[in-house]
């Protein structure tokens, strides 16, 4: 594997599992120095342990973004970015949106949009004054649609693509790069996520934490370096269109050659 990312410093929320972790490890493998972030010191410590295992550089900072303490700590323990990947979020739950809860429904905002924001603003400063950063946002193809008894999670995604469009266009000049990433259903472990209960797209199966974590390394890279303001997928082709207007359409087919 090609080091593209050699000389350059990296920071990942939400690194303890799941993509962030992934993406810790693939931007690793990719010579970046990274720093993890999530509440759990032990799961960053083994996450941190495998990078190192690997012949990578891997540093942890143990916080909780919903406390802005830790927050603060984080931002004067970073040092300088290259590379900032938001990827925290507090644990998804589902309600019915007349039953949600109003604790919740703040706490959700906190830690996906307030939170980043704040990271985003001071790790973007330091970005434009050297002339050269890239911010990435693990957004979710729930940004894009609306997803029943999901309205607060909907709305905090759909909120970071307009804040990374936003700095996108008035950091572009300063060689600043931001960027959101819009996973489908991934398999990470959680809300039993399964080829048979959550592939509704054309390719019929979910993704791999890891296949989100090669976009990310890609959109770090140089060879992404006219990839700005937008919202690229990883979701299989859901955001494609209907795709369960196929099953509504077939019987009308004029001919059954497959495909």
């Amino acid at each position: 594997m090609t080091a593209t990312l050699e000389g350059r410093r990296a920071l990942i929320t939400g690194a303890s599992r799941g993509i962030g972790a992934a993406i810790a490890r693939r931007l690793a493998a990719e010579g970046a120095q990274v720093v993890l972030v999530a509440r759990t010191a032990e799961a960053l410590a083994g996450v941190a342990g495998d990078i190192r295992g690997a012949g990578g550089a891997a540093s942890t900072i143990a916080a909780d973004l919903g406390i802005r303490l830790d927050l603060d700590r984080v931002i004067a323990e970073a040092g300088p970015l290259d590379i900032f990947v938001n990827n925290a979020a507090v644990a998804q739950r589902f309600y019915r949106f007349t039953e949600f809860d109003e604790s919740y429904w703040r706490s959700v905002f906190e830690v996906g949009v307030s939170a980043p924001a704040l990271l985003m603003r001071a790790f973007a400063r330091g970005m434009a004054e050297r002339g050269r950063g890239v911010v990435i946002n693990i957004s979710s193809m729930a940004g894009s649609i609306g997803l029943p008894f999901l309205a607060h999670y909907c709305a905090a995604k759909a909120a970071m693509d307009m804040v990374i469009r936003s700095m996108a266009l008035e950091l572009g000049r300063h060689g600043v790069r931001a960027v959101s990433i819009a996973p489908g259903a991934i398999d990470t472990g959680h809300h039993g996520v399964s080829n048979e209960k959550a592939a509704d797209n054309p390719l019929g199966r979910v993704g791999d934490p890891e296949e989100v974590a090669a976009l990310a390394a890609y959109l770090a890279s140089d060879e992404a370096q006219f990839i700005s303001g937008g919202v690229v997928a990883c979701d299989g082709g859901a955001l494609a269109g209907n795709f369960g207007a196929i099953r509504l359409f077939e019987p009308y087919l004029t001919s059954n050659t497959e495909p």
